[in-house]
């Protein structure tokens, strides 16, 4: 390598040149400082604030327009610092906050920005909010972090107990085992990072008010440590273990999860909007493919912004009955498709602006690339469409909204705002009551779907109107596979049987199926 010498740096790089900041942001150039290595100032052996700060003349001779400081607030250190357990301290190990105050000045006045490392998927165990939230199941600040019981009809504790067979990035199993409130806590990397819970309006707004704070502090931006990671799918589904394992990548349940581009922008409204200082922000967003991170961005001049979407199946039409009779079932019965259509609504904060042009977009969950709900042609101005599934696999799908107000700005001043649903049902089999049997007054039935989850199960009986619910053994509907088994003797007529008695089940989707059966 070629030694650096004031012979080799050009005249207009050098120290009190009066140099400044390219106009276009494009052309900064960022330099990554790692402290711990870059400069002892103490002679301890380990670099810290000060002899970052020694060197910033070397920095700017260099043409260095923005630092990009690796995380130096305080932690155990489990992660090379990225395990934060304070978010407005200095680890001692590099320095103070009067040292890092002095590095913002310092930079200032190079024209020079300051850029901090931050990571708000998760924190440090050692966190005061981690530490409140493990101490009780009743803390205020349990739902801070993810936490879920053993899995059904494990050992809590033990291998495969955990509640989602998720593998860590760190090898291992995502889900650590709390024996002190018996339950497992989320950590998709090291089990001392536990993650954060942005599904909790509280969390995002005590990680704003510290975004806040540090902007007001100085710092010009943020770097985002996996910030792609930090919405998860709230159902927490099991992922394809790996061959001869019990766990499996979940990548796909919070790898750009389905509400990350939602909490983005919030942290725009909330902490960057409205500044006077350009604020510089990275996202690292591993995994994250061009489709993933390709919704528009908020820009200051949005004269409208969506603040609601919803996809629901716009109609379902009963299928076709499967009587029995003593058992058998009649032949012949099929299973018409319920109504294709899902009917897409949503709502935006300016609705006046008769500008504003909506474009509808879909994919199916696993894939990345999103499809036009619409043809090219289509020029929406309404805030509702029909959407046909007719031709489209089942599975699950999330729909996207585009709202544009590109015929009232010139074209380099178009601006657009996005909102995706979450998942949305394209299902058009009706579930199956796979048995259904009435000995004495007790009726038992067995319901399966094949996207599930089963909605709702009612019966009647002798064909009256009337339809009462009927709950599931486990008392909740939430998977495809369900059984009931009730005591119908307050529905049956006084008169001796037999009775014909009919159980209708829906699916989440809307389908429906209706099956007959004689009491005693």
């Amino acid at each position: 390598m070629a030694e650096l010498t004031e012979s080799n740096l050009t005249e207009s790089n050098r120290a009190g040149s009066g140099r400044s900041l390219p106009a276009d942001w494009r052309r900064w150039v960022v330099y990554q400082v790692y402290p711990r290595s870059f400069a002892d100032a103490d002679g301890d052996g380990v670099g810290d604030l000060r002899g970052t700060l020694a060197h910033l003349d070397h920095l700017e001779r260099l043409g260095v327009d923005v630092v990009w400081l690796s995380p130096v607030y305080q932690s155990p250190m489990d992660d090379n610092g990225y395990d934060i357990s304070d978010y407005q301290a200095v680890d001692p190990v590099f320095g103070t906050l009067a040292d890092l105050d002095e590095l913002i000045a310092a930079l200032h006045e190079r024209q020079m920005k300051l850029v901090m490392d931050l990571v708000v998927n998760h924190t440090s165990d050692e966190h005061p909010w981690f530490v409140q939230s493990r101490s009780s199941r009743d803390s205020p600040r349990r739902d801070w972090y993810w936490w879920r019981d053993a899995r059904p009809g494990t050992v809590p504790g033990t291998p495969g107990a955990e509640p989602i067979n998720w593998e860590s990035y760190f090898s291992g199993p995502a889900w650590q085992w709390d024996e002190a409130t018996g339950q497992y806590y989320l950590h998709i990397f090291s089990a001392k990072q536990p993650d954060l819970n942005w599904e909790n309006p509280q969390v995002r707004q005590a990680v704003y008010a510290m975004m806040r704070w540090w902007l007001d502090r100085g710092v010009d931006g943020f770097r985002m440590d996996v910030i792609n990671m930090i919405s998860k799918d709230p159902a927490l589904p099991d992922a394809e273990p790996r061959p001869g394992s019990r766990y499996g990548p979940g990548d796909r349940y919070f790898v750009c999860g389905p509400r990350n581009h939602e909490f983005l922008q919030e942290m725009y409204r909330e902490v960057f909007a409205g500044r006077d200082a350009h604020v510089f922000t990275v996202g690292e967003t591993p995994g994250a493919t061009i489709a993933d991170v390709s919704l528009p961005f908020v820009t200051e001049n949005l004269r409208a912004v969506v603040t609601e979407v919803a996809a629901r199946p716009k109609g379902a039409r009963e299928a076709k009955e499967s009587k029995e009779k003593d058992g058998v079932p009649a032949s012949g019965s099929e299973l018409p498709k319920h109504d294709p259509v899902v009917h897409v609504t949503w709502k935006v904060d300016n609705p006046d602006n008769d500008d504003l042009r909506y474009r509808v977009s879909f994919h199916k969950d696993g894939q990345t690339r999103w499809l036009d709900a619409t043809t090219p042609d289509d020029v929406l101005t309404r805030s509702e469409l029909d959407w046909d599934t007719s031709s489209l696999p089942e599975g699950k799908y999330r729909v996207r909204v585009d709202a544009s107000d590109e015929l009232s700005n010139p074209p380099s001043d178009t601006t657009h705002f996005a909102l995706e649903t979450s998942q949305v049902l394209v299902d058009n089999t009706p579930p199956v009551i796979k048995t259904l049997t009435v000995q004495g007054h007790r009726l038992r039935a067995e319901i399966v779907d094949g996207l599930g989850p089963i909605a709702r199960v009612e019966v009647a009986v002798d064909g009256r109107t009337e339809w009462r619910p009927l709950a599931p053994t486990d008392g909740i509907f939430d998977t495809a596979d369900e059984t009931v088994d009730s005591d119908i003797t307050p529905l049956l007529p006084p008169t001796p049987g037999p009775h014909v008695v009919a159980v209708r089940a829906y699916d989440a989707a809307g389908n429906f199926v209706v099956r007959e059966t004689e009491s005693p």
